[in-house]
């Protein structure tokens, strides 16, 4: 079922979407206000009424993981999260000669890694950008701070 600004549980949603925004990403809520709402829809599940997708502006822009309580991003929801967050929050700067092969989803290495926002923790949402800030990949940090500085090789985001 989904779920527009004209119905009556869209305010529920919305602020239910809202507030992951906020805990996941760390988003300001002056920056949330930027999200067009009656361009925002929820798609519930047909067997447990649950919230599964969200969509804006007819794209599908994030997946509910009802595991963890946690939203998966597409490609489109990054962009919308990356010009509501200023740099370098939430962002992993690579070198430039490696971008395609990173946007053939392939995982990115800790040495390929230039910079990246410190207050990232293992199991975090990452948007994966080049040295001008544009989005390359979305995918999850597996090692922590002190790792990413102190290894040389290794895995450290699984691109989605």
């Amino acid at each position: 079922m989904e779920i527009n600004f004209d119905n009556q549980e869209f305010i529920y949603h919305l602020r239910k979407f809202y507030a992951l925004l906020q805990y996941q990403y760390s988003i300001p809520k002056s920056n949330l206000k930027l999200i067009n709402k009656p361009k925002t829809s929820f798609i519930l599940s047909k067997n447990t009424n649950r919230l599964r997708f969200i969509k804006y502006q007819n794209n599908l822009i994030a997946t509910f993981r009802s595991q963890d309580g946690n939203l998966v991003l597409t490609k489109e929801g990054a962009i919308l999260i990356k010009e509501l967050l200023p740099p370098p929050k939430m962002r992993v700067a690579i070198l430039d000669e490696i971008s395609d092969f990173i946007k053939r989803g392939r995982n990115l290495f800790v040495k390929h890694i230039t910079k990246f926002d410190p207050e990232l923790r293992p199991g975090s949402e990452v948007l994966v950008v080049n040295s001008n800030d544009e989005l390359i990949a979305v995918g999850k940090i597996i090692m922590s701070k002190k790792d990413l500085i102190t290894f040389k090789s290794g895995v450290a985001v699984k691109i989605r």
